[in-house]
């Protein structure tokens, strides 16, 4: 399976700048840099259509996608690019066929238990070169992988809303048995129990009708459509998750569409691996805000009772008290959880306010006026830096590669600024000529 990661749009009142890295990752580990992520998606309108995280749809590269699509469209104009959104999705649920859902849905059954297979073989592998494993020990890792993978899909996942009980019907009536033996077969040499087989069951179903709360979806693809409608004046965009399809239907949850107004002069969002270019927004890393937050929170809410139990202690020790009531004790430990969850709230709505008035808002005026080349390159380095990021630290460098710049603008269209090509131009004048 191929995921692509590092895409950003940014826009201001004259136009839409989108910008993407060219690194394609293979089943999490080989990665290759030559993925194409933007495209037009139709050569006659200023509109243009960005991937991130899977690059196929059922298994049909998203390139061949919308070259059917464009085929299909021909000549037809929406006043607003919510529209065209529309008409794409809709045009992704006629191309869904029976063979290609069944195919889909087996992949992703099979694909989860392997990589649950693959994480328990693993661990016991490394263990096992320090450590003599017994029947208990290997047990005992096989069901605490099971249970984080099951927990996973169990309480930190939500039901995708399109999905109805008789799509779930659907899918434990016709696949049932496939789950089972794909579950005999894959885990035929460790001892596992039935109630193990059953939590594999339920994950393998889970993967196919809910949405992941704090990791992304490993079968979906996100799809980000942006530019002018033909009555509108600014820019905008809107974005889906194309989870895949179920009994017939396509699976897609739309996630956002915004745009350029009267009011809100620029906006930059970024797609899939976001944590530079909000670093480089906010002034902080996200996940040491979040780390930072839950700090502060801990530090608001629970010191003051052990300010107050410190001082309670003390007081009996040098017996200034003989004891406190207890429905006394009560209303001051509520009233002090009230003061530090008061205080936690205002100083977040504190450094919320100072991230936005020396940092974000400083960065959203001037992009509100910035040029379209300075526009591109203004993506283009919020890539780079996601990438140089990836290449000096140990993680996997999975942004890298040539960067593709496009501009869309009411006025010229869609235009490349940067595009990067598999083959040599010179050798292939025609390609360009019937253009």
């Amino acid at each position: 399976m191929y995921t692509v990661t590092s895409e950003i749009l940014i826009l201001n009142r004259e136009a839409v700048a989108l910008a993407a890295d060219s690194a394609v990752t293979l089943t999490g580990e080989k990665i290759f840099s030559s993925a194409n992520k933007i495209f037009r998606l139709r050569n006659d309108l200023p509109v243009g259509l960005m991937i991130y995280n899977r690059a196929d749809f059922l298994g049909i590269p998203w390139e061949t996608v919308i070259a059917l699509y464009r085929k299909n469209d021909a000549n037809r104009i929406c006043p607003d690019l919510n529209s065209y959104g529309d008409k794409f999705i809709n045009f992704l649920s006629t191309i869904i066929t029976p063979e290609g859902e069944d195919s889909h849905i087996k992949c992703q059954i099979g694909s989860v238990l392997r990589d649950i297979y693959v994480e328990i073989d693993s661990t016991l592998k490394i263990i096992g070169k320090n450590y003599a494993l017994g029947e208990y020990e290997s047990k005992k890792v096989i069901q605490e992988t099971i249970n984080r993978y099951y927990n996973l899909w169990e309480s930190d996942a939500v039901k995708i809303p399109s999905i109805e009980d008789k799509d779930i019907l659907y899918l434990i009536e016709n696949y049932s048995d496939y789950i089972d033996e794909s579950i005999e077969s894959i885990y035929s040499e460790l001892p596992t129990t039935p109630e193990l087989h059953e939590k594999l069951k339920e994950i393998a179903i889970n993967i196919l009708i809910k949405l992941p709360k704090n990791f992304s979806h490993p079968s979906a693809s996100g799809l980000v459509i942006a530019g002018f409608g033909d009555e509108q004046i600014y820019p905008s965009f809107c974005s889906y998750l194309i989870v895949g399809c179920l009994n017939g239907k396509l699976v897609c949850i739309p996630q956002q569409a915004d745009g350029i107004d009267q009011e809100k002069r620029s906006g930059v969002i970024p797609f899939a691996q976001h944590e530079m270019v909000y670093a480089f927004m906010e002034g902080i890393d996200p996940t040491y805000l979040i780390n930072l937050t839950q700090f502060h929170y801990n530090m608001f809410v629970g010191f003051p009772e052990i300010v107050y139990n410190h001082v309670k202690q003390k007081l009996l020790e040098e017996k200034i008290v003989s004891g406190i009531d207890p429905k006394i004790e009560a209303k001051i430990l509520e009233r002090l959880h009230e003061v530090g969850q008061e205080e936690y709230e205002s100083a977040e709505k504190y450094f919320e306010r100072y991230r936005y008035v020396h940092h974000s808002s400083r960065v959203m005026s001037v992009v509100s006026h910035l040029p379209k080349d300075e526009l591109a390159a203004m993506a283009e380095t919020l890539i780079n830096l996601t990438s140089f990021k990836r290449k000096v630290t140990m993680d996997a460098q999975t942004v890298g590669g040539p960067i593709d710049v496009a501009i869309i603008s009411k006025k010229d269209g869609f235009v490349w600024v940067k595009r990067k090509h598999y083959f040599d131009r010179e050798l292939n004048p025609h390609y360009f000529e019937k253009r």
